[in-house]
């Protein structure tokens, strides 16, 4: 697995980037304290959360785990939110619920 972190200010520009990117091929396989269904819902749930901290100059954090196409068999969604929690367990950046 490799971890590619980029850090920015824009929700909107990369919640759309995200599901736009493979359309019909993205889905959420989990979402804590935001909605899912709508990009727009998406951005103004983080937008709102953003604003409870003005001091955080860059908000956006959009972490990429990839993973070797020889485990693509192995990596059911569960499997991968698994993955995802542990992740961000051991980086610190989230309770997991």
């Amino acid at each position: 697995m490799i971890a590619k972190i980029i850090k920015g200010t824009n929700f909107s520009g990369v919640v759309n980037y995200m599901l736009s990117k493979c359309e019909g091929q993205v889905k959420v396989l989990q979402a804590n304290d935001v909605r899912s269904s709508l990009p727009n819902d998406i951005a103004h749930d983080f937008n709102l959360q953003a604003s409870m901290r003005p001091n955080v100059q860059k908000p956006v954090c959009h972490t990429i785990l990839s993973f070797s196409a020889h485990d693509s068999e192995r990596l059911t969604d569960a499997t991968m939110v698994k993955i995802a929690n542990e992740y961000l367990h051991k980086m610190g950046s989230v309770e997991i619920y």
